[in-house]
């Protein structure tokens, strides 16, 4: 799930003594990072070049990301997100259904925004960042310029003791 509680991991990273003076001993950072910046930046940290092929960007240094855009599952499981640091739209296709929070206000998400007017502006801009990353059979929950998603689904949950059925918790989704 997209939820701060969930998605929001925090990172520690020890710089070697060199590289105290540019990363500063217990710094707090709270840029947008993802796991793609691992790599990078231990390739930064051991003054190993990064290829041009990679796509995270390394944590040291000033290089800041202006949104991050994530994505789990596909078909009728996918749901997409992105946040800029203050708010965060969560996107289900299946029902074209959305939340959208304000994480410094309601850094729990406690309160969906989505049918707020004073937010519709928020809205709209986050919509155009989710659109802008969309690919693949993603791009079938687009038309006309618009988000559609998928036909809805009426779904019921039951618990099944099967060892070999059900996720990890031993619910099955039908």
């Amino acid at each position: 799930l997209f939820y701060e509680s969930s998605a929001n991991v925090p990172m520690v990273l020890v710089p070697t003594s060199a590289q105290i003076e540019s990363t500063g001993p217990g710094r707090v950072d709270d840029r947008l990072v993802a796991h793609a910046d691992i790599m990078p930046t231990l390739l930064d940290m051991c003054n190993i070049p990064v290829p041009p092929s990679v796509e995270g960007s390394s944590m040291l240094g000033d290089r800041t990301r202006d949104y991050l855009y994530g994505e789990f599952g596909e078909d009728s499981m996918a749901s997409r997100m992105v946040v800029d640091g203050h708010h965060k739209l969560i996107y289900y296709p299946v029902g074209n259904r959305s939340q959208l929070f304000d994480l410094l206000t309601d850094p729990n998400e406690m309160h969906d925004l989505t049918a707020e007017p004073t937010y519709s502006k928020v809205k709209v801009h986050m919509v155009a960042l989710l659109l802008d990353n969309l690919y693949g059979t993603d791009l079938d929950w687009i038309k006309n310029g618009k988000l559609v998603g998928l036909p809805d689904q009426n779904r019921t949950v039951e618990h099944d003791y099967s060892p070999t059925f059900g996720n990890a918790r031993g619910y099955r989704i039908r």
